[in-house]
């Protein structure tokens, strides 16, 4: 029970700190790149080493998703870590065996648009653009909550916005 009421305080805390940040963001949504994306970085600066530490992961997310790769995965997300997708949560483990089921040749690309680091704390918004062979593309927005372990960044939970 103290797990869950945890996970739930975590996501409402990610939810009111996303909209703080989303509408409070003065950043330029209009550019993009020659396949109509916005570019992957809209941060203006990146001001801090940690904000680059979360970028690093942000670069390698999309890619590691296309390749359904476990071992990122493990590595850049906590073994807390709680997906809160539409109706439904999912763990790490139940995340990585959907990620399985995921089609092959589907491209994802992470594009952050706002960092808030809060000492061993971080929340990263942002979104993820999906092409699949098909052609069809699709866009999610993402509030994540992360923490910091040492030099060590790890995503602790993401909450998707469909």
């Amino acid at each position: 029970m103290r797990k869950r009421l945890l996970h739930i305080s975590i996501a409402f805390l990610t939810l009111l700190l996303g909209v703080k940040l989303t509408t409070t963001s003065d950043l330029n949504h209009n550019s993009t790149t020659s396949c109509g994306a916005p570019p992957p970085h809209t941060l203006e600066a990146v001001k801090t080493t940690e904000e680059q530490k979360l970028l690093d992961i942000y670069d390698a997310y999309g890619p590691a998703k296309s390749r359904h790769d476990p071992e990122f995965f493990e590595r850049v997300e906590s073994e807390d870590y709680v997906l809160f997708l539409r109706d439904r949560t999912m763990t790490r483990e139940q995340n990585i065996q959907l990620m399985e089921s995921w089609p092959s040749g589907a491209f994802y690309e992470e594009h952050v648009k706002n960092i808030k680091v809060i000492g061993h704390t971080a929340v990263v918004t942002g979104w993820e653009h999906v092409r699949y062979p098909t052609g069809e593309v699709a866009t999610l927005s993402f509030i994540d909550v992360c923490v910091r372990s040492g030099d060590e960044w790890k995503i602790l939970s993401t909450t998707v916005i469909e």
